[in-house]
């Protein structure tokens, strides 16, 4: 039996050939011996005398072949993984709104953590710019949206490829840090886009992180509590950091204050001292 291939610079066409020769797709002659044409000899001396011995094989000795049985050796290929790494994960304040400082990601092994100071913006985190630096050929963010990323999404995964097509898959995790001041969450049915019509809400407020003399009497933490809430203001709904009015269904102490059905959030975004509103009122006494 013998084996032809014909070689034109890469392989392009074999043909098996029992006792004559065959080609395929006319792509080669057998008779052709150039040096283009490689032959392999498989075949047996004397194929008579092979087909006489199996003929005449002891039927006894068929059956203990057949039952002895043929160890595999399991081929266990390991999954390589690409040398290549993250040397940076940032989410920068300065491209994402309401960001107190840089998120800066702390790399070790196949983990980047991100602690996140508590009263950071769930928008920002939803939405966040950002900042990746590696010596990979690509980058893919599992939560990646083609802008922004949302960090808030489960099983966040950043995976990088290099040149050869390895891979190295970082888990992210998210850590809130504690955090030294109240803590005001509002979660709304909707967004809050009038200033006529209240939507409904959950209100919460979370003083466990303040101690001492920041925690005057009475400044106690509020459950989630149900409430209304819509715009509030003239020229300063037009602004970016808005405004709003919460009425609670009873009269409630918030941080505090006496208690009252109605509160004001003032936004104060033209106000950089942050006390012009204080002061006028307590000048007002």
């Amino acid at each position: 039996m013998k084996l032809y291939i014909k070689t034109t610079g890469l392989l392009i066409a074999a043909a098996l050939s029992l006792g004559g020769c065959s080609s395929v797709g006319n792509e080669f002659d057998v008779n052709d011996k150039s040096d283009s044409d490689i032959i392999i000899d498989v075949s047996d001396e004397d194929s008579t005398d092979t087909e006489s011995e199996s003929d005449d094989a002891d039927e006894s000795d068929s059956e203990s072949v057949s039952d002895t049985s043929t160890e595999t050796d399991e081929v266990v290929i390991e999954e390589k993984e690409s040398e290549r790494r993250i040397t940076s994960f940032v989410v920068p304040k300065n491209r994402n709104k309401n960001m107190c400082e840089d998120i800066v990601g702390k790399i070790s092994d196949n983990q980047i953590t991100l602690e996140v100071v508590a009263p950071t913006d769930t928008y920002s985190l939803r939405y966040a710019y950002v900042e990746i630096e590696t010596d990979a050929e690509r980058v893919v963010l599992s939560s990646y949206n083609g802008t922004t990323a949302d960090l808030t999404a489960e099983d966040l995964r950043c995976t990088i490829t290099d040149e050869d097509g390895l891979e190295r898959v970082y888990d992210i995790v998210i850590k809130y840090s504690e955090h030294t001041i109240p803590v005001i969450s509002i979660d709304t049915s909707s967004a809050v886009i009038s200033r006529e019509d209240y939507i409904s809400a959950q209100i919460s407020i979370d003083t466990s992180g303040v101690s001492g003399w920041f925690l005057p009497e009475g400044f106690s933490s509020l459950d989630k509590t149900e409430v209304q809430i819509k715009g509030r203001g003239n020229s300063t709904w037009g602004w970016p950091k808005k405004p709003y009015k919460l009425k609670f269904e009873t009269k409630t102490s918030v941080l505090g204050m006496e208690e009252a059905k109605k509160w004001i959030l003032l936004s104060n975004y033209a106000d950089y001292s942050l006390i012009r509103n204080y002061v006028a009122m307590e000048a007002s006494k």
